[in-house]
């Protein structure tokens, strides 16, 4: 029985948990986020009121897709008159924004305040939990996301004298979240390159057969 015990491999040390992606679709996006803030900063107004106008082409655009597959579809059931209902409300939803941009504009300080809040909490459990674990200047990354909520926050109050004004500070906020969002990642990759070159022999555990999980069951049930 000792020889038995002795005879056991060891178990494989477990490398710690990290993201299985290396960020690049997150970083693409917030290069696509710093661009919009700039445009925020430099066009406050201007940029907020076409904003809105392509969303409501895109709603519009969507809805017409939506009709058109209605209209060439042989059989139709309740639902698809239910989606034609809706198509057609999205499309004038979509008709309004375009022909009154104002009104969407004096809610943008709600959309992206929850928008940037939201990021901002994802850039502090990203570096706490992952950027972390490489080290060096990882709280940078949570600072700045800790700021991005601060101003999030701000936002959502919407205390400014003017709408161009809260459309300058959306901006800088925008800039501050995706600076913050390539720094963390950065910092992730880097991190995943030290665990791995750490646990270069890991192999992860090969996941168990649904059906051969389900067939031992079955024998303990019949025993």
């Amino acid at each position: 029985m000792g020889l038995w015990k002795n005879s056991k491999e060891p178990k494989q040390p477990k490398p710690p948990r990290m993201p299985k992606t290396n960020g690049t679709v997150e970083i693409v996006i917030d290069v696509v986020l710093f661009l919009i803030g700039i445009v925020l900063i430099v066009w406050p107004v201007d940029a907020a009121i076409i904003m809105t106008r392509v969303i409501g082409s895109i709603m519009v655009l969507l809805s017409i897709v939506e009709i058109i597959v209605f209209i060439r579809s042989k059989t139709k059931d309740p639902f698809e008159y239910a989606g034609l209902v809706i198509s057609i409300l999205f499309a004038g939803m979509g008709i309004w924004l375009i022909v009154n941009p104002d009104w969407l504009v004096q809610f943008f300080n709600i959309m992206f305040g929850i928008m940037i809040g939201l990021y901002g909490l994802f850039g502090i459990i990203s570096a706490i939990g992952f950027a972390r674990k490489a080290g060096g200047l990882w709280w940078i990354g949570l600072i700045m996301s800790i700021i991005a909520v601060a101003l999030a926050v701000l936002i959502f109050m919407n205390p400014f004298a003017t709408p161009k004004l809260l459309m300058i500070i959306i901006g800088v906020t925008l800039i501050v979240a995706a600076v913050t969002g390539i720094y963390n990642r950065l910092r992730i990759r880097k991190a995943q390159k030290i665990i791995s070159s750490a646990f270069p022999d890991f192999v992860p555990p090969p996941i168990p057969d649904p059906s051969v999980l389900k067939d031992a069951g079955s024998d303990d049930d019949d025993k």
